[in-house]
């Protein structure tokens, strides 16, 4: 019996981890590099090669088994388990767009839309940035259900909220494609309504800072997440930020030279900040290339080149891969208070002080 693997489940290393994406059941698992390291050993060989005798390997064996990360096969019908398909495809130039409309709905939205349509752009977030009426919410939301749009999230200032929303409660019914209603900028984040999709957050949208932090809770390996993550930037490639008036947008706070209505996507890529944005891989950024989280990892942070020609982020993430922690989590240090140097100048990680940290919190050191 040879071992084959599920072609869903895919290994890689952090710093300090292992960790196994299931993308099947759109999990993920942190195991120990051991693990990672037994799992590529054996893969294709014939069970009776694999020492199964040593208790190590047994338990790696048995859990590898047991989550359905690896199967037995005969020999002969190994060309039975076909490769997973690593292409990603999108029927289009656009997968999606965020929208901005400020303080009135001037501007030809109806024409933006269609515009947004002729791309093949199936979704849309729109944040309002103002007071606007019910009216102009049910004005845009027209526009947009008869047309080949999937769905559609509102986000408004939590400032408008008790105007708007028993008004929201009923829309919901009317229009099909809206997804979730979010005001942003509120003293604490909930869910608004026990039935529908209604929620307040605290941070404010409208500020590129909200879009530079990711979480846990935003790791999703997905399918076509981790195939997207294989040639582009997840947050950047295939999508767009654009006014009402059709001024497209680097970040949130950003606006370019280019508009949606005079330009085609293509011509964008002549500018090289677009162009980088989308087609730089985690893979090729230093720090995001160590983390084990750089298949599902969503964040939008501006990606800058180095005269060396090597990419960095514009901000530092809220997560340090070498010390494995967030933020938010106790211990947690900065890079620069881990020894390690990510910035214009360069990347450099001093060893001495990476190593003496990891020891006095994790017991280890980086491999």
């Amino acid at each position: 019996m040879i071992i084959l693997p599920f072609v869903t489940s895919r290994f890689f290393s952090g710093p300090l981890r292992g960790i196994i994406y299931d993308l099947n059941r759109e999990d993920y698992a942190f195991v120990p590099h051991d693990l990672v390291q037994f799992y590529s050993s054996i893969l294709y060989k014939p069970i009776e090669i694999v020492n199964l005798s040593d208790e190590k390997n047994k338990f790696f064996f048995d859990y590898l088994i047991e989550n359905e990360h690896i199967f037995l096969s005969l020999p002969e019908h190994m060309n039975n388990f076909p490769e997973l398909d690593l292409i990603f495809k999108y029927p289009g130039e656009l997968q999606s767009a965020i929208i901005i409309v400020e303080n009135s709905l001037s501007g030809n939205f109806n024409n933006l839309i269609h515009r947004l349509l002729d791309f093949n752009c199936m979704y849309a977030a729109i944040i309002f940035k103002g007071k606007f009426s019910f009216q102009e919410y049910s004005t845009c939301l027209s526009i947009i259900e008869n047309l080949d749009f999937i769905s559609i999230e509102i986000f408004t200032d939590y400032e408008n909220l008790e105007e708007l929303l028993e008004s929201f409660q009923t829309i919901f019914v009317s229009y099909k494609k809206l997804l979730k209603l979010i005001f942003f900028n509120s003293p604490n984040s909930q869910k608004l309504n026990s039935g529908l999709p209604i929620f307040s957050i605290t941070k404010n949208i409208t500020e590129q800072k909200y879009y530079n932090q990711v979480s846990s809770s935003s790791m999703n390996p997905k399918i076509e997440i981790f195939k997207e993550s294989l040639i582009g930037n997840v947050f950047h490639h295939q999508k767009i930020i654009v006014s009402q008036y059709g001024i497209i947008f680097y970040n949130i706070e950003k606006p370019s030279v280019f508009n949606i209505f005079e330009v085609e996507i293509k011509d964008l890529f002549n500018d090289y900040l677009f162009f980088i944005n989308w087609y730089t891989k985690k893979d090729e950024i230093t720090v995001c290339k160590d983390c084990e989280f750089r298949h599902m990892c969503n964040d939008s942070a501006e990606i800058l080149k180095r005269t060396n020609g090597s990419f960095f982020r514009s901000s530092e993430c809220n997560y340090n891969p070498y010390l494995a922690l967030w933020s938010t989590q106790p211990m947690y240090r900065t890079l620069a208070e881990s020894g390690v140097q990510n910035d214009e100048d360069g990347f450099y990680i001093n060893f001495d002080v990476l190593n003496t940290i990891q020891r006095e919190l994790h017991g280890v050191e980086k491999q």
